[in-house]
């Protein structure tokens, strides 16, 4: 017969002997609990860097007039957001905000007495980007008199006849008159070239034929092709 002390120290051993095969832990005297689960390894978790939605950019440029390349103080220049103002030396600084990866803005240039222009620069974040935008001055013929006009093979690319169906040098000229009233305008080049003309404001012909004589009804009309200088005429009819 197994006496008092020895039948408990056996139990103690019993339950002792179960609770390990079940990855347990002795409790007490007469039970056991689960043992915790093994700890997981240390993880280092990597959070990438936030993508930057902009970069800046910095460009520093000159606005010069095409007919003389004369610097155009209080021109403004802009992409759309930021405005940049010439200096008296036509001098700017313009610093914006782009998408990363954008390499080339359009910025536009506009003045009282100049014509509305625009130009591409390449831009960078690592570098500081340079350009000339040019500029025609805005002219003006009355019916009677002859005025001198300019074309310039340096005129920024977007300074085209955004109307025509091809990309053609322009210039466009103001034509005063009263309402209603007809005016012709005569074209003579000063340098015997054959590829300039005139196309009336809005028009699209098929073929650019360089006329030299066009009627309006007042409003404008563009010189195309060039360079070289050439002579206007307005006549009432």
């Amino acid at each position: 017969m197994l006496r008092g002390r020895q039948l408990q120290r056996w139990s103690h051993e019993y339950v002792s002997i179960v609770c390990r095969a079940r990855v347990g832990t002795l409790v007490g005297r007469g039970g056991c609990e689960s043992a915790p689960p093994p700890l997981a390894p240390s993880q280092t978790t990597f959070t990438p860097p936030p993508v930057p939605t902009t970069v800046a950019v910095r460009v520093d440029g000159r606005v010069v007039d095409l007919d003389g390349d004369a610097p155009v103080a209080g021109a403004a220049v802009t992409n759309g957001g930021p405005i940049a103002t010439a200096d008296e030396n036509g001098a700017f600084v313009l610093t914006m905000d782009v998408r990363p990866g954008l390499r080339k803005l359009l910025l536009g240039v506009s003045r009282d007495g100049y014509e509305p222009s625009k130009g591409y620069v390449h831009v960078s974040p690592d570098t500081i980007a340079t350009v000339v935008l040019r500029v025609y001055q805005t002219l003006t013929v009355r019916p009677g008199e002859s005025i001198g006009a300019g074309m310039s093979a340096l005129a920024n690319a977007y300074n085209d006849c955004y109307f025509l169906q091809d990309d053609y040098s322009c210039r466009r000229i103001v034509v005063e008159s009263l309402p209603g009233e007809s005016i012709e305008v005569e074209l003579v080049p000063v340098d015997g070239q054959d590829n300039v003309g005139l196309v009336a404001a809005m028009q699209q012909p098929a073929f650019v034929s360089y006329e030299r004589r066009v009627t309006v009804s007042g409003g404008e009309v563009w010189i195309i092709g060039g360079p070289g200088k050439v002579t206007l005429t307005a006549r009432r009819r």
